[in-house]
């Protein structure tokens, strides 16, 4: 598994992209949801791409849906995590699902319908709400099981999912690839508009 001083120094990266995409935010220069979840997810990518951090190696990279209509299909998730560690000790690939809401849209009517489009692919289905304040998490079942107001369901920071994430708490071991080009066939299987890949190693290879 990877160490505290490992998971922390990753989540470190993450922080800084959070509040780089923040910054953007809170000077209007993001305004919905789709161009929040790519100005983060790049900036995510930009960070943890090709950097050794606490004597492990990461890589990132993105990719988005090539379908000839793909903004004309209903989509569950707007983007999906993929991990992959291959340590000498520890091997693991995994992934979840996300939809992403602002604050002031967490009660819009398709919420409800796109968290059970993730969730029929997967249980680690989650929704991301962006505010100019921060990223929340809130995993999609409590908002289709709980009766109580989306505002007042329990939540974390995307730091700690992350955290939780690398930790291996969180992550569906079902969502995996073994190459670039499965890559691709994820998205099309989970109806994900966007696939941030991670990939930890030994800083041997």
């Amino acid at each position: 598994m990877l160490t505290e001083q490992q998971i922390h120094a990753a989540v470190h990266e993450i922080q800084h992209a959070i509040l780089e995409t923040l910054e953007d935010y809170n000077r209007t220069k993001i305004k919905q949801e789709p161009e929040f979840t790519v100005k983060l997810t790049t900036k995510i990518e930009d960070r943890l791409k090709n950097i050794n951090l606490a004597g492990v190696r990461w890589n990132a990279k993105i990719l988005t849906d090539r379908g000839a209509k793909a903004e004309e299909k209903i989509i569950g998730a707007d983007f999906m995590g993929v991990l992959e560690i291959d340590l000498p000790d520890y091997k693991v690939k995994k992934g979840f699902l996300v939809q992403a809401k602002m604050s002031g849209n967490i009660n819009s009517p398709d919420l409800m319908e796109q968290c059970q489009k993730m969730l029929k692919h997967s249980n680690e289905s989650f929704v991301f709400i962006y505010d100019k304040d921060g990223i929340s998490v809130i995993k999609a079942s409590e908002i289709l099981n709980s009766e109580s107001k989306i505002s007042q369901l329990p939540r974390m920071s995307a730091e700690e999912f992350y955290y939780e994430h690398f930790k291996c708490f969180i992550g569906d071991h079902a969502i995996k690839s073994a190459n670039g080009e499965n890559l691709y066939e994820l998205m099309e299987k989970y109806e994900a508009r966007r696939l941030l890949h991670l990939v930890v190693f030994g800083t041997e290879k």
